[in-house]
């Protein structure tokens, strides 16, 4: 039978290129086509090895097509002879026109190589030369007549490689910037429209996005300019961004490892996610997906890979930044000699100076005080916490807010964080470790709430601590230790937090959450409460509910049932749901803020508006109802749908057959929204029925 075995016996670490990678004395990582030009790098220069290490992306692939036709008979000439490559920085752009510099020298072709931050002549005099091994010195471009008679020289297959034009412009004072943009926009418009008739020559140009450029003005008019005055002759402007959402897995992999069997990698890949699924820390409705995804992210964990590169997209510059910190993560690996089956969030050693430093200059300054307080609390855990450091590592890479586009995911976070206990330890001395070390790191996430900018994510990571340790006590059955941290989480941190923003809301509004807060630790949280289960599976973003507070929160009666009061603000906690179920629990919520306005407010505006925001949510979710199921009991939401029931703590009765359980609840729906007459803004009941249909399919309590 098979094993799982250390990833270096499947595919190993390419210690040459990562020592190249972080030799490099560009602190970016970035090749630059100055230095082919020059002759300079070993690398660059090296065919074989450059190429060897490059990975075809679909845009390479694409461009390659245009240029076999180089060689083929006239008629098969492409239409448009220039390409223009645009990506953001980091998007792969040098590195694409150094791949064709090495494939049409391969070919046997004329490559002309130019750069703007070289700085010695313009691109026309550039052109000029490399042609004719002459140039006339000149601030102006030339004219067309003289550009042709140039162009008539080339007589063999020849690719134009035209790279760092922007630099070139931001390089110059801001009182001639703007005229030689002019120029250079002029010299390629007159370039490709005489060598249209000359089917030897083809031109790549890279231009960057014009966010990057936001503080200047001249380059980021030139960028549009660009665009604008040259896009009748470029038939596609090919970004280099545009590719399989699986590239950048690839990518990784070429760079980083040397030669290796797909096929092994499969069979090791299929022995650990079956692991995962049986030991309980994959869902088996992620086993598809998360299979296809570790086969392409292997030996890396996916959310290594998800991360880094989706959300730290805008400090890690892509590929190139990506790449610098996953090298200096394998270098951490291959020094410590220790054998991994698979690199995770956990495998990254925050102890690592050179991994520090890299990660302490990209954080926010919030973030980085978290960071190494975080880092000093676990240097004093002992050796045999290494369980332990892993899991704080892995919530600490995950909950760090980088900038306001971060996005946490509960999951990836939980199923990181608990996964080691599963593959490497059971004893339930290292579950009480992990408890432990938890609790004693709040106070370093809590530091973050002196920034109101990190409101949101200090939220989540409570919930995500929450979560964590809720999943692994259910597993050890240990409600008396979960009461324990629960109370110090929920009751305590939690309830301070909140009281530290007290001032900037309403105090009713707080009062309400307080209290609900802390009633729901007796009703709620309880492991064998199978009611509202479904709180800490999804995101709860702080700034958007407080802001929404005044306007959703419905004030009862203190008489009216307090289970009942819980759920209906906590539903209303939920305002970015995107499953199934969130979707019938905002449908259920917007019933009741219907029915309660009418008594409440005295007006059609309130009632409209609640309407409005039931079609606005609902048109957001509709692309995402089909992504995530998860399991339900309908026992959560069946009392509210039958009003005429005055047992909120109603748990319906098995029935028989399904069929009749989705005729009473489709007639309960379906008059609801009829008298309502909410299916005329925007909701379909077939949507709704679909739903429904999920939901059933996942309920545990139909006999």
């Amino acid at each position: 039978m098979s094993s799982i075995k250390n990833f270096r016996e499947i595919i190993d670490i390419d210690l040459e290129s990562i020592d190249r990678i972080l030799r490099s004395d560009d602190k970016n990582a970035a090749l630059d086509m100055r230095d082919l030009i020059h002759r300079r790098n070993d690398f660059l220069l090296d065919s074989k090895k450059f190429l060897k290490k490059t990975y075809e992306t679909e845009l390479i692939k694409h461009i390659k097509e245009d240029l076999e036709k180089l060689e083929k008979p006239t008629d098969n000439y492409p239409k448009r002879n220039v390409k223009v490559i645009k990506a953001g920085f980091g998007g792969g752009k040098t590195h694409t026109l150094i791949y064709f510099y090495h494939y049409a020298i391969s070919k046997g072709w004329r490559v002309i190589a130019y750069s703007g931050n070289q700085n010695d002549l313009t691109i026309w005099e550039n052109f000029e030369y490399e042609i004719t091994n002459n140039y006339s010195p000149s601030k102006n471009v030339p004219s067309k007549e003289k550009l042709e008679d140039i162009i008539n020289n080339i007589t063999t297959p020849t690719i134009y490689l035209v790279d760092e034009l922007v630099e070139e412009i931001s390089s110059k004072s801001p009182e001639i910037a703007g005229h030689y943009a002019s120029q250079v926009i002029t010299f390629i418009r007159n370039l490709i429209e005489i060598s249209e008739s000359n089917r030897n020559l083809y031109i790549l140009i890279t231009l960057p996005d014009e966010d990057d450029y936001k503080s200047s003005d001249n380059v980021r008019t030139f960028i549009r300019d660009m665009e604008h005055r040259l896009k009748r002759y470029i038939s596609t402007i090919a970004l280099a961004s545009d590719y399989n959402k699986y590239e950048p897995y690839r990518i990784i992999r070429k760079s980083l490892f040397g030669d290796y069997s797909q096929s092994d990698i499969d069979e090791q890949v299929k022995l650990i996610v079956d692991y995962f699924k049986k030991s309980g820390a994959l869902d088996s409705k992620q086993y598809g997906t998360y299979l296809q995804q570790f086969q392409e992210s292997y030996p890396f964990l996916p959310e290594v890979i998800e991360l880094i590169h989706d959300r730290y997209s805008s400090i890690f510059q892509k590929n190139r930044h990506i790449i610098k910190f996953l090298a200096l993560v394998l270098k951490s690996i291959h020094l410590s000699g220790k054998p991994r089956k698979y690199i995770g969030l956990g495998d990254i050693d925050l102890d690592d100076k050179e991994i520090q430093g890299f990660l302490k200059n990209i954080f926010t300054s919030n973030s980085k005080i978290v960071f190494e307080k975080t880092i000093d609390e676990m240097r004093i855990l002992d050796k045999d916490k290494l369980l332990v450091k892993r899991a704080i590592t892995s919530i600490l890479l995950q909950s760090l807010p980088i900038d306001a586009f971060a996005r946490i995911d509960n999951k990836s976070i939980l199923r990181n964080a608990s996964l080691y206990a599963y593959l490497e330890h059971t004893r339930i001395e290292y579950e009480k470790q992990l408890i432990q070390a938890i609790d004693e790191n709040l106070p370093n996430f809590l530091y973050l709430n002196k920034n109101s900018t990190t409101n949101e994510y200090v939220f989540r990571s409570f919930l995500n601590l929450e979560h964590i340790i809720r999943y692994k006590l259910n597993q050890l059955k240990s409600s008396r230790d979960f009461s324990r941290v629960k109370d110090k989480i929920v009751r305590k941190y939690l309830s301070e937090y909140i009281r530290e923003e007290y001032n900037r809301y309403n105090k009713r509004d707080f009062e309400i959450v307080l209290e609900t807060l802390e009633d729901a630790n007796n009703t709620v949280y309880s492991i064998d409460t199978p009611k509202l289960k479904f709180l800490f599976y999804y995101e709860m973003p702080y700034d958007d509910l407080m802001k929404n507070m005044k306007d959703i929160l419905i004030k009862r009666d203190e008489n009216k049932d307090r289970i009942y009061k819980n759920a209906l603000i906590f539903i209303n906690l939920q305002n970015l749901g995107v499953t199934e179920k969130i979707l019938e629990m905002e449908i259920m919520k917007q019933i009741e803020i219907n029915r309660e306005l009418d008594s409440y407010y005295d007006g059609e505006d309130q009632l409209k508006l609640a309407k409005n925001e039931l079609k606005n949510r609902l048109n957001r979710v509709k692309e995402e109802i089909n992504r995530s199921l998860y399991k339900v009991n309908l026992d959560i939401y069946l009392p509210y749908l039958n009003r005429n029931t005055s047992d909120f703590e109603f748990k319906p009765k098995p029935l028989k057959d399904q069929d009749d359980t989705r005729k009473n609840i489709f007639q309960m729906l379906e008059s609801k929204f009829t008298d309502l007459d909410i299916r005329k803004n925007g909701l379909e009941i077939d949507i709704l029925k679909q739903m429904l249909e999920k939901m059933l399919l996942n309920n545990d309590y139909i006999e």
